[in-house]
């Protein structure tokens, strides 16, 4: 998956937790889009150069 897919799903992910009233679920949904963010940041860091 391309890094602009995971922040689309990091986003769309932050706009359910806006909107939903049950807590349980907002927490799982900010958890999530926080992992698709760490998944786009990786993939957007260059190589390490050896």
């Amino acid at each position: 998956m391309n890094d602009s897919s995971y922040r689309s799903l990091e986003q769309m992910c932050r706009q359910q937790a806006a909107l939903t009233t049950h807590e349980e679920t907002r927490r799982s949904l900010q958890q999530m889009a926080d992992e698709f963010r760490r998944k786009a940041d990786t993939q957007e860091r260059p190589p390490d150069k050896e």
